[in-house]
């Protein structure tokens, strides 16, 4: 059982394609690193304890989480980013951490990976040296580059978006140069991907999100 569960852990760490990874907790949380920029979703509950997202699993930058006697396998997703672009981890645990990176066309966060907000110029910056996180924040960020600089395509606005608790609501605005959270105003968490995020229609919040939203142009 052992080699089996180190094999499907280590798996992983090298497959470029999509695979299922099994975690598993005997009632304390454990972790199970996958390769990613990847999306996650249960593929099957091999427990008789629930397994509820966010609760007794979840992600957590290139990890899948499992707690409360949760087991279950994991199909991982990898996800393709644009030609031309990078993706980056970059993690704080609680402390100001520093991720080296080309920050020369501009970074914006692509997805929140923790409870913690990450909110530019609070939570989250870059410098010409690379990606700097802090007080929790854990997220994946995109790399500009010089065919799409973010920002660079005439300057930016600045929208605010707002949604009421069990409501969402969108802001028609063009998208199509990416989005970023600039500021958070509500005490309720905005999580990219949960409570906002942004389609060809404009950006969408939900669940008491609000905040403010640098649309690049």
């Amino acid at each position: 059982m052992r080699r089996i569960a180190l094999l499907l852990f280590i798996l992983p760490l090298f497959a470029s394609a999509d695979t299922l990874l099994r975690c598993e907790s005997d009632g304390f949380r454990h972790e199970c690193r996958f390769y990613g920029p990847a999306d996650v979703s249960i593929s099957r509950q091999l427990s008789r304890a629930g397994c509820v997202e966010g609760r007794s699993w979840g992600v957590s930058g290139n990890h899948v989480w499992v707690d409360h006697g949760c087991r279950g396998e994991f199909f991982i997703a990898q996800r393709s980013v644009a030609r031309g672009n990078a993706s980056i981890l970059c993690e704080s645990n609680g402390r100001r951490e520093f991720c080296r990176a080309d920050t020369s066309y501009g970074v914006h966060i692509a997805r929140q990976l923790s409870r913690a907000g990450c909110v530019e110029g609070r939570t989250w910056g870059y410098n010409n040296n690379g990606i700097w996180v802090d007080s929790g924040c854990r997220g994946e960020f995109t790399l500009g580059n010089r065919g799409a600089g973010y920002g660079r395509r005439g300057g930016s606005e600045v929208i605010v978006c707002e949604s009421d608790i069990g409501h969402s609501h969108t802001c028609s605005v063009d998208t199509r140069y990416g989005v970023r959270i600039a500021r958070q105003l509500s005490r309720a968490g905005c999580i990219y991907g949960r409570t906002w995020g942004y389609n060809s229609n404009g950006i969408w919040v939900r669940d008491g999100c609000r905040a403010e939203f640098t649309v690049n142009r």
